[in-house]
């Protein structure tokens, strides 16, 4: 009987961390990829539930509540509109319902127009648009609110897409 091999050499454990080494340097960027898809996703979700929120507020309040888009710092902000302008004064009882900022998306200069959004301005030069106390969208002037937000990132693009009955959904494109 001969010697008994009782473990590994450092040349085979070497190989082993070296094929180690390898498979993650190639599933790295997939599975950080991965993440950056499900941030745009998650983006264009928190957009959507904005939207969703402004237009039930406005019902419940019995008040127009308006969205604008680019504002101060903010991505897109939901407000209480007192007097139907599409505009936050922050005067006359114009009270914040929420606001925020995409993490992951930004928004796509190639399309609606090269910011990324189909929504009318309002007199600021900001996209905007209201919801009157039953719930219609509305913008800035007159006549029904229809609009497309674009974003992108990671190699995702989605779109947020609200109807001029304020249906609001995600696709992609």
């Amino acid at each position: 009987m001969g010697k008994q091999n009782l473990g590994f050499t450092v040349l085979e454990l070497l190989i082993v961390i070296a094929i180690l080494l390898i498979g993650t340097s190639i599933a790295l960027p997939s599975i950080t990829k991965m993440g950056q898809r499900a941030g745009v996703k998650s983006d264009a979700r928190d957009l959507k539930n904005v939207l969703f929120r402004a237009r039930m507020e406005a019902v419940k309040l019995n008040k127009s509540v308006s969205v604008i888009f680019n504002h101060a710092g903010c991505d897109y902000m939901a407000f209480v509109d007192e007097n139907d302008s599409c505009e936050y004064d922050g005067v006359d009882g114009e009270k914040i319902i929420c606001q925020g900022n995409l993490s992951y998306a930004a928004l796509d200069d190639n399309e609606g127009g090269g910011d990324g959004l189909t929504f009318v301005a309002n007199d600021d030069g900001e996209p905007a648009l209201r919801w009157d106390s039953k719930g219609l969208p509305y913008r800035n002037g007159a006549g029904f609110a229809a609009g497309t937000a674009y974003l992108y990132g990671g190699g995702a693009q989605y779109r947020v897409i609200m109807s001029k009955t304020g249906n609001v959904r995600i696709s992609t494109y």
